[in-house]
Order: structure tokens, then C-alpha cells, then sequence
């Protein structure tokens, strides 16, 4: 409560880093309580005339209503990159997003996208062309890039073969290895066959 009194953009930060994405679902009913809480004792602040207390409470609302927007927003991204294999860059999902928001900036969504991608929720996927690009499909996996047309794709391996590199890595290593990522690099179905038809 001190935080949000005092700190409400501290505030807006870390209950939209810990909430908006692992516990979406939960929020969304916490934010409608809070509405109606607040709209209550802004009335009886009304009803005894005191000023100050209906600001604050009028200031409480205005930062749930940009909470509010911003779980919104991040869900919006989340849910395109978990339905969508082309594992597209921020300009794409910026693109794609503003018909369901209109008026958000591209800085917005590369908020959200790096957010998502630094706690878990998405994959960042470094290409040589330059821009990131933006997997949902979190579980651990490879890709490939063309070198022509520099379209991004999954690569389907037996997940034993992920563990055992791993595993490999080691034992050479003086340390503990979690993770390893591992971008592959060559010429599409598509490419190919346009290829072929141009000899």
C-alpha cells in the first residue's frame, strides 16, 4: 500500500512484472474489486466533502486503468506469438497489434517484447540480418534461418539429443550448464525450389 501511495509508478512496474503474465488470469479479478473498492470510498469521501481523499482515490484508479491496459496489451502480444510459426520481428507484431490498439507506439511493443523475453515468456532469437525475432513456443528447440530470404523456422529435434549436448557441455565445463541456444543456417524448401526453377 505504501508503495502505490508513494511510489505509483514503482507501483505499476512490479505488479505489472510479477501479475501480467504469470498470473493473468487472477488479475483481471483483483483490478475489478479494486474499481469497485475505490469508487465506493471516493462516495462517502464525496458525502463527508473531503477533497483530498477523493484525489488520491481518483489518482488510485487512473494508475489500475493503466495497469489494466498494459496486462491487456502484453496478453494481446503473447497470445500472437503463441499462434502464430513465423516468428516475427517487433515491427511485425507492432503492426499486427495495432488493430486491436490503435494508438500503441512501436517503443511500447519492444517494451513488452524484451519484458516477455527477460522473464521467460517468449524467445529472442538473434539473426544475422540484424533485428530480433520473436518466438511463443518457450520449451527448449532450435530454428534455422534462411540465408536467402531470411525467414526463421523450428527445427524438430528429439529432445534427448538437446539434453545430451547439455550434458556434454558439462563435463567440460567447470561449472553447471542450464541451456544452450543454437542457431542453424541454410536455404528453405522454398528457396531451393525457386533456385532449381531459375537454372
Amino acid at each position: 500500500l505504501r508503495l502505490l501511495l508513494y511510489h505509483p509508478h514503482s507501483f505499476v512496474k512490479y505488479f505489472f512484472y510479477f501479475q501480467a503474465y504469470h498470473m493473468l488470469p487472477h488479475c483481471f479479478p483483483f483490478v475489478f474489486f479494486f474499481y469497485f473498492v475505490t469508487f465506493c470510498y471516493i462516495y462517502l469521501s464525496l458525502l463527508t466533502n473531503d477533497i483530498n481523499s477523493t484525489i488520491l482515490k481518483i489518482s488510485i484508479i487512473v494508475i489500475i486503468i493503466v495497469i489494466e491496459r498494459r496486462m491487456l496489451t502484453a496478453a494481446s502480444i503473447k497470445e500472437y506469438l503463441l499462434h502464430t510459426t513465423a516468428h516475427p520481428t517487433a515491427d511485425t507484431v507492432y503492426l499486427h497489434i495495432k488493430e486491436e490498439f490503435p494508438n500503441i507506439s512501436l517503443g511500447t511493443v519492444y517494451r513488452n517484447l524484451n519484458l516477455l523475453a527477460d522473464i521467460g515468456e517468449a524467445l529472442r532469437i538473434p539473426t544475422p540480418a540484424g533485428g530480433d525475432r520473436f518466438d511463443g513456443r518457450c520449451e527448449p528447440h532450435y530454428h534455422v534461418v534462411c540465408t536467402n530470404c531470411g525467414k526463421v523456422f523450428d527445427l524438430e529435434m528429439d529432445d534427448s539429443y538437446i539434453q545430451k549436448i547439455n550434458e556434454d557441455a558439462n563435463a567440460c565445463f567447470d561449472g553447471i550448464i542450464e541451456s544452450h541456444t543454437t542457431l542453424f543456417h541454410g536455404l528453405c524448401a522454398e528457396c531451393i525450389k525457386k533456385k532449381n526453377e531459375n537454372k
